[in-house]
């Protein structure tokens, strides 16, 4: 008696390469290992943010080396993540819901930017753009004289985080 279902290997092959073709054409890069990182902070500074771009850079490139540690390899694609926007609360307080029952959300800061993947030849392979929020109280005590520089690395910090848990 003959049938003509597939054997499970064949489907399984059939499937993996369904995969393999599923990756290459949507750009999924999960997972993957970087032949660089860096960081860009030109936008920043050509908005006028001066020191602050100094800082989220720094803290940054310190974080990249924790997020991405074992995702390094010399045939990987280059990642650059670029920082584009920075707005901090003027308030540190709140936290919960104003009078009206409605959220406190003017009290976080924001940090916007994107990651961009590079292939071999210098193409984009994929952007990968992302808004990031914190209450604007995350660093700590309002008076604390480092409290904005604090707010403002931990801000970088959780951008890269959140970009390597996302590629």
């Amino acid at each position: 008696m003959s049938t003509n279902h597939p054997s499970r290997r064949t489907l399984l092959a059939g499937f993996g390469a369904l995969a393999l073709v599923s990756c290459a054409t949507t750009g999924e890069t999960s997972g993957t290992s970087f032949s660089s990182i860096s960081i860009d902070v030109s936008i920043l500074r050509q908005k006028g943010v001066g020191p602050w771009a100094d800082i989220i850079a720094a803290a940054a490139q310190r974080e990249t080396a924790n997020t991405f540690a074992g995702r390094r390899s010399p045939r990987g694609p280059k990642l650059v993540i670029r920082f584009t926007g920075l707005q901090m609360s003027s308030y540190t307080g709140g936290g919960g819901m104003n009078a009206l029952g409605e959220s406190d959300d003017q009290y976080n800061d924001y940090i916007e930017g994107e990651a961009v993947i590079i292939g071999s030849r210098g193409e984009i392979l994929r952007t990968l753009p992302q808004l990031h929020a914190l209450p604007s109280s995350a660093a700590g005590a309002w008076y604390d004289p480092d409290n904005e520089r604090l707010r403002v690395a931990g801000l970088a910090r959780n951008f890269v985080q959140w970009i390597g848990r996302r590629l």
